[in-house]
């Protein structure tokens, strides 16, 4: 190749553009003590491309991902540096030739080489001092050609006087280049300042995209060149950049998700291009909720003894702060339950407006409408309270009758062994106010079919109370007559009946029917802590535990309900239609902010 000339000005002034920036310099390692002459420079050239582009992203241990989107940038680069497409070596020539090899690693087409960003100027300042390509050589597959791809053969100068960019007459597919060039300090021009002051012209577009998390197999492919198209999965011009959405939610869900481990992590994303280019990857929309744990005791479960039908609450962690949504309940409860169910296993509360008073001259029967998903009755749960020397009590199923009434009346007694055992009820003491319920069993299941029964009250000896309910917007009350113990049955006085919301407070105990509703004896739904009733609209869950234990999932399938608790605290309401031992492990909560 041609030396750098020996005139004054030499290699700066063969570099001049015919436009630019004049400047004064001098080329120590030439030799030369006067001055520089008037040097121009062609525009400063930006290395853009590269093979990869990253992200960091910090995600709670504990989160639970439901969005989460990186948005990919591919496009054609204007120029890649060495460093970014390929592995840089300097290599010392005869006679003090200084030239680099650029391995890609795969074959890749090359238009130009050149130098870029403050490689432009004419500076000892920068590593390596001044640099000026003279020649370019690509691999043949074992061993770099004899003959240049630049210069052009053939040809005594550049086509860019300034030497400061080498383009080819044509394209080439080469694996690796060898770059010869002059350096004003050739001791300083080391393989990182090679890899950054010298850049390739890469012509194809960007493909093969990859990208992976914290050096892990591929999570989301691209495979072939990026091209900008119209269909809902292509990438699209945004502005003067191609880009496409990525949504990688799924890949981030198997790495969070873990209750009790909430700390922060950072996360590596990376994108990966076999074929080079303008590369960018920023983070898009991100939506998390988070999983929180509730610790129970001892060992980790709760037991909730139900004496009879019932509910219980358990109190639920929630954030330390900025809790806004009740997003899922998960917890497993186990339990062996006898076959009976009370039905309802909760109230009605009770009516303050006034009680009725049963003797053995009045009594008093409702209707068993708690019952249509019972196939047979074993016993009848009543809230009577006993005056002053107690009191035997026992109930009778009677027939149901239409009458000129929607809600028809009682009639006769059913046929065969309709009666409870009596009940002795002993008076409460002075001060108790307990709401007291009393089963009374029938010596054997009665079955039950067509008309549902009703149920007398009868007071054998001395005086009882029996409280009578008042039922919330929406519920329907048990209907409610009086009369002597043997009939007829009147309604109740308009004066209580007249608001439509007070009925009878029974519950009735049974075997259900095979696949209903009630047949699962276990109810979960969450509730603001401290409140009566949940939330209007909160769906029940109906589980049917075992021994070892049932996985539990609120709300209910299908369902997509969630409960506000912004500024509040809420607990899981455990309803046992039946008594004994319910057990709640693994209690974890889904929260959203």
């Amino acid at each position: 190749m041609a030396a750098p000339s020996g005139k004054t000005g030499g290699v700066l002034e063969a570099a001049a553009g015919a436009s630019g920036v004049v400047m004064q310099a001098e080329l120590a390692s030439y030799a030369i003590a006067e001055p520089i002459r008037e040097v121009r420079f062609a525009p400063q050239r930006v290395a853009n491309g590269t093979a990869t582009a990253a992200l960091e992203v910090k995600l709670p241990g504990n989160a639970l991902v439901r969005e989460l989107d990186v948005v990919v940038q591919a496009d054609r680069a204007s120029w890649s540096a060495l460093s970014a497409v390929g592995q840089v070596r300097r290599q010392d020539g005869p006679e003090g030739a200084l030239a680099v090899v650029v391995d890609f690693g795969t074959p890749r087409t090359v238009s130009a080489v050149a130098l870029v960003g403050e490689s432009y100027r004419s500076s000892g300042s920068f590593p390596g001092g001044y640099l000026s390509i003279t020649g370019v050589r690509a691999w043949t597959g074992n061993a770099f050609a004899n003959g240049y791809v630049y210069p052009p053969p053939y040809s005594e100068a550049a086509d860019d006087p300034s030497t400061s960019v080498a383009r080819f007459t044509a394209e080439v597919r080469t694996e690796r280049l060898l770059i010869e060039l002059t350096a004003s300090q050739a001791s300083a021009f080391t393989d990182n300042v090679a890899g950054s002051r010298l850049a390739v012209e890469l012509p194809a577009l960007p493909g093969d995209l990859e990208l992976r998390i914290d050096g892990g197999a591929p999570v989301w492919t691209w495979p072939g060149p990026v091209q900008p198209g119209d269909g809902p999965d292509d990438f699209k011009r945004v502005g003067s950049a191609t880009k496409l959405t990525v949504s990688l939610r799924d890949a981030f869900a198997k790495l969070t998700g873990d209750p009790d481990h909430p700390e922060e992590r950072s996360f590596h994303v990376e994108l990966v291009a076999r074929q080079p280019g303008q590369l960018g990857l920023t983070a898009g929309t991100r939506k998390l909720s988070y999983l929180v744990r509730t610790p129970l005791e001892p060992e980790g479960r709760q037991d909730l003894v139900f004496a009879t039908e019932g509910a219980q609450d358990v109190p639920l962690t929630l954030l330390s702060s900025g809790t806004k949504k009740l997003e899922e309940v998960r917890l497993t409860v186990a339990a062996t339950l006898p076959p009976e169910r009370g039905l309802p296993p909760v109230g009605p509360a009770v009516a303050p407006e006034a009680d009725l008073v049963l003797d053995a001259e009045r009594a008093a029967c409702v209707r068993l409408t708690e019952a249509s998903d019972l196939v047979e009755l074993t016993g009848i749960r009543l809230p009577l309270r006993a005056r002053a020397g107690g009191a035997e009590v026992r109930v009778l199923l009677l027939s149901h009758q239409k009458d000129a009434s929607a809600e028809g009346t009682a009639g006769p007694a059913l046929e065969g062994a309709s009666a409870t055992t009596p009940v002795v009820l002993e008076a409460p003491a002075t001060g108790d106010t307990s709401d007291t319920w009393t089963l009374f069993e029938f010596p054997k299941p009665v079955t039950l079919r067509g008309e549902l029964p009703w149920a007398a009250v009868l007071v054998g000896r001395g005086t009882v109370e029996w409280s009578l309910g008042r039922y919330a917007t929406g519920e329907t009350p048990l209907p409610l007559r009086r009369g002597a113990p043997t009939g007829p049955w009147e309604p109740l006085p308009a004066a209580l009946t007249l608001s439509g919301s007070l009925g009878g407070r029974i519950h009735v105990i049974g075997h259900a029917r095979k696949n209903s509703v009630v047949a699962p004896p276990v109810r979960l739904l969450p509730v603001l802590t401290g409140a009566v009733a949940p939330v209007t609209g909160t769906p029940e869950m109906r589980i049917t535990p075992t021994a070892r234990g049932v996985a539990a999932l609120w709300p209910p399938e299908g369902s997509s309900f969630t409960l506000d608790v912004t500024g509040k605290t809420a607990s899981v309401r455990i309803t046992s239609l039946a008594s004994g031992t319910v057990t709640v492990r693994d209690l974890v909560v889904v929260v959203s902010k």
